[in-house]
């Protein structure tokens, strides 16, 4: 899948690619973060996945911002769009993501201190 993925990349960098595989879609490498930003889908070893009920609504929003796109099922699909938002919603995805593993990262520090550390850490906050 990721070698058909960066097949069809190379001749589309402009655009987010999405593969279905079976009743999954699949996203890899930088393009996930665009798909990360408005839906929060796990992101594991940098594939993104969500069920091939989704893409509609997923579609629908890339539409909505701008941010063309290329499905590759059993025929190909596009939908240009304006490479500045394709680079924009990158950017802003990889930072939500960023932030987002930090706070948890926090959080689960919190969990583990007392109820006496935890009031000395809000104390300094």
């Amino acid at each position: 899948m990721k070698e058909k993925y960066l097949n069809i990349k190379s001749n589309n960098k402009e655009l987010l690619v999405i593969l279905k595989n079976g009743k999954f879609y699949y996203v890899y490498d930088e393009d996930i973060y665009i798909i990360y930003y408005f839906y929060n889908y796990k992101i594991k070893d940098n594939i993104l996945c969500f069920p091939d009920n989704n893409i509609n609504k997923i579609t629908k929003k890339l539409k909505e911002y701008n941010i063309g796109y290329i499905i590759f099922d059993n025929n190909i699909n596009k939908e240009y769009g304006d490479y500045l938002y394709y680079l924009k919603y990158i950017n802003l995805g990889r930072e939500k993501y960023i932030k987002d593993n930090l706070i948890d990262e926090i959080v689960n520090k919190l969990k583990s201190k007392n109820v006496k550390e935890l009031n000395e850490i809000k104390k300094q906050l």
